[in-house]
């Protein structure tokens, strides 16, 4: 997990020691530390080392995970791939499960941008950096990598926001715009980019309440059947003898009927997953060897 929030920084530093910059006719130097003199011994040194971390790291990680998920791609709700590798891939669609890797080299390609055109124009760097987040932004569109629509909706939006705050960066190299016209840029960019952390915020906190919201169903559910505030009955009724077994192709779909003044309704059992049926003979007498 650390990787993922250290790889656009590592992925930066190393293609820095690609940028030098001739400040004196006749001299150049790297960008990130004026005391190195591109083409010295340390320069190549530093650059040597670049190259390792750009295929080890920058491309070396992403691969390794789509080589890692590969084997598993068939039983990825397995218990061992989840267990081992599902970090990579949660929430992700079962044919999209490399789908991290993409956003991975988005950011390196991102990184790219804003550091080996860091001495061109900023026109040509601003367009650049459109230009990679439209194409990721096709990309996602056209896959549907995403299992949850929530979250399908809410990686297009932080795509458009990054791409409206280069847009509206664009402004700033207009000569024509005063000081009044280059404030209201500001203050949209600054919008945008508050929108969309909101947006994050409010989906974040709206998953958070669905778990708890689940939680206690559950918590109430198990409750009311230890204090004999619900029995159940089948849908279908049992032979003589109780249930029927598992491979009599028969089998009674178990719903809880409330007692007094209990009030839980499907929905709620419909979180407890298989207890209902653990739960079958013991509210009435029901179950095998019961009733008679």
């Amino acid at each position: 997990v650390l990787l993922f929030l250290i790889y656009p920084m590592v992925t930066r530093q190393a293609l820095q020691m690609f940028v030098c910059t001739t400040p004196v006719e006749g001299r150049s130097f790297l960008v990130a530390d004026f005391n190195v003199l591109c083409g010295s011994p340390e320069h190549e040194l530093l650059v040597g080392f670049a190259f390792v971390v750009l295929a080890v790291v920058t491309l070396g990680f992403p691969v390794a995970a789509v080589a890692c998920l590969f084997p598993y791609r068939h039983r990825l709700d397995g218990d061992r791939a989840q267990r081992r590798f599902g970090f990579l891939y949660k929430g992700y669609s079962e044919k999209r499960f490399w789908y991290e890797s993409v956003i991975l080299l988005r950011k390196a390609s991102v990184a790219a941008v804003t550091v080996l055109l860091r001495m061109s124009s900023s026109t040509l760097q601003l367009w650049a950096g459109i230009l990679v987040q439209l194409l990721f932004l096709a990309l996602h569109v056209a896959i549907h990598p995403f299992r949850d629509k929530v979250q399908s909706w809410l990686e297009m939006g932080c795509i458009i926001a990054a791409i409206l705050v280069l847009v509206l960066g664009q402004g700033f190299d207009i000569d024509e715009f005063n000081v009044a016209a280059r404030s209201v840029l500001s203050i949209a960019i600054v919008l945008v980019v508050v929108l969309a952390a909101a947006t994050c915020a409010g989906v974040i906190i709206y998953d958070i309440y669905g778990i708890l919201k689940e939680a206690s169903i559950a918590q109430r559910v198990l409750s009311a059947w230890q204090s004999g505030q619900i029995r159940t009955r089948g849908d279908v009724e049992p032979p003589v003898g109780g249930l029927p077994s598992p491979t009599s192709g028969k089998r009674g779909r178990l719903v809880a009927e409330p007692v007094g003044s209990a009030r839980i309704g499907r929905k709620d059992l419909a979180a407890t997953g298989p207890q209902a049926s653990d739960s079958a003979g013991h509210g009435t007498g029901e179950g095998p060897g019961g009733g008679e």
